[in-house]
């Protein structure tokens, strides 16, 4: 079963989001929902592709390059922040002992900049489904 982002939100509002374990695996989960929609992306706009195993990084760095060619219809700074929320997510994933884990205000912001992406990726998918 996949969690959503109200998932995401009780988790928060629960236990878990006052210990640092509970903040991490918030962190990842959020991300896992990211990933997800960029999944659904890939399989609506590229379904011609031989499906094979893809770096997640790589497809950030992909989705970029093709927005900015056009080859996949979504405004460019849509693409910039999916990527840019993927590596703020990713850094907070896998913090140094050193380092502070994510606060409860940036766990908050960080789902409520998923959902508004996933929104976004939501929008586009629908619009070329209908296509089809």
């Amino acid at each position: 079963m996949m969690c959503d982002i109200n998932d995401l939100r009780s988790l928060l509002h629960g236990t878990n989001g006052s210990s640092r374990v509970g903040r991490t695996a918030i962190v990842f989960l959020t991300r896992l929902v990211l990933e997800k929609a960029l999944a659904s992306l890939w399989e609506v706009a590229f379904s011609g592709i031989r499906k094979e195993r893809r770096y997640t990084y790589k497809q950030f760095t992909c989705l970029k390059q093709l927005v900015r060619d056009e080859h996949i219809d979504m405004e460019t700074v849509i693409a910039e922040r999916i990527h840019f929320s993927w590596a703020t997510l990713s850094k907070g994933c896998h913090y140094q002992e050193y380092e502070l884990t994510p606060t409860i205000p940036e766990l908050k912001l960080w789902i409520d900049d998923v959902e508004e992406l996933l929104e976004d990726l939501r929008i586009f998918h629908d619009d070329h489904t209908e296509e089809k």
